[in-house]
């Protein structure tokens, strides 16, 4: 045990006695002897209901624990009182300078007790801490705990100081105005703020980055990309306009393109007629020709990816798309196809003239490694 340098939890508890028991194993672990550097704690409360009020400190203290080797750090709970806060909170804004490279939290109403005077809010607790060596940061907001003034100027002040980050999620609270020398490394940005969010990325910041996951829903909110010149992942839905895709962002190696359409009348018991199948064929054979201005791409998600053109082989019998897909894209490596009732990614397979011949599934962990949710290496905890 005292070799153990990796600890993941994933936790949920309905009753007194399983609180006491998650108090008991967090205790255990803070009080370790190992040097831990990866540490990623889960735990949500069965009973769902909101508390009335703040969530209060517990009566008997924790034991804080050491996290001066914590390299990669995920805390995510609910904002039960059974759940918050835990010991590794207050270690982790009590403890100056942790080198902390990658970090996965949520942000909940509350006090902090332990800091400080115990009265600062865990909403607000951002902007009084630095880690200078951190690197990934993905951060959801409850629901409850985002008041925009006091929240974005704690995320203004931890975004100037911390300079090396590379990747960013934020979810819950919108991107704040920074200065034009904040962020220099950022090259990966993912932003989940609701449904009609008008997306401003600073300029400075936009011209760099490589990886931008927000789905951008139709040709109107194309403009988002305008400064991302670099951009090489990115996921779109029912985007007609590819040219002005390819002008914005020319370098595009990774691309994520969904499109409703009669598709989602397949299926369901909707008559769709043999004139409006063809034509909608007849439409993804338009996109193919405008998608292979993409000369850089090697992976494409959701395009193929429906129950209505599964292909079981590679010759069956709407692989004919797929080919010619893969013959219009020379660069593409993987595609993701609907095949016996499942969406998976596929590698192709080509002659030596560079033309289509088959694909090869992919294995799990390949699936897990090549899928859009690995693009942009975006920290989101890890797995034993």
């Amino acid at each position: 045990m005292h070799r153990l340098t990796r600890f993941r939890l994933v936790s949920m508890t309905r009753t007194a006695a399983d609180n006491v028991m998650l108090d008991q194993i967090f205790s255990a672990v803070a009080k370790a002897p190992f040097r831990l550097q990866r540490l990623a704690l889960r735990h949500r409360h069965r009973d769902l209901t909101w508390p009335q009020s703040a969530p209060k400190a517990p009566e008997t203290p924790y034991f804080t624990p050491q996290l001066n080797s914590i390299t990669a750090l995920s805390l995510i709970h609910c904002v039960h009182p059974s759940c918050f806060p835990s010991p590794f909170h207050v270690a982790l804004f009590s403890a100056p300078k942790l080198p902390l490279r990658d970090l996965d939290l949520n942000i909940v109403w509350g006090r902090l007790a332990g800091i400080g005077d115990g009265e600062l809010e865990m909403r607000d607790v951002l902007a009084s801490v630095h880690w200078p060596q951190l690197q990934r940061l993905e951060l959801t907001f409850d629901r409850n705990s985002f008041e925009s003034e006091s929240q974005m100027k704690s995320l203004r002040i931890f975004f100037i100081r911390h300079t090396n980050l590379e990747v960013v999620s934020l979810c819950g609270i919108p991107f704040p105005d920074l200065p034009a020398d904040a962020l220099p490394r950022l090259r990966s940005l993912n932003l989940e703020f609701g449904q009609g969010t008008v997306y401003q990325i600073p300029h400075h910041i936009a011209r760099n980055i490589h990886h931008f996951m927000v789905i951008i829903r139709g040709d109107e909110m194309l403009h988002v990309l305008k400064d991302m010149e670099e951009l090489r992942s990115c996921q779109v839905m029912d985007i007609r306009n590819l040219a002005k895709l390819h002008d914005f962002s020319p370098h595009l190696e990774q691309l994520s393109y969904s499109q409703p359409g009669y598709w989602s009348d397949w299926g369901t018991g909707t008559d769709v007629n043999c004139g409006e199948v063809q034509r909608e064929v007849e439409l993804l054979k338009e996109r193919i020709s405008q998608l292979a201005m993409f000369t850089q791409l090697t992976h494409l998600g959701q395009f193929l990816a429906c129950f209505e053109l599964e292909i079981n082989t590679p010759m069956s019998g709407n692989s004919g798309l797929l080919r010619e897909l893969v013959n219009s894209i020379h660069t593409l490596k993987y595609v993701q196809i609907c095949r016996h009732g499942s969406i998976v990614w596929v590698r192709v397979e080509r002659d030596e003239e560079g033309q289509y011949v088959g694909f090869h599934p992919l294995s799990s962990s390949e699936q897990i490694k090549q899928g859009i949710h690995s693009w942009g290496n975006f920290y989101r905890g890890f797995s034993i």
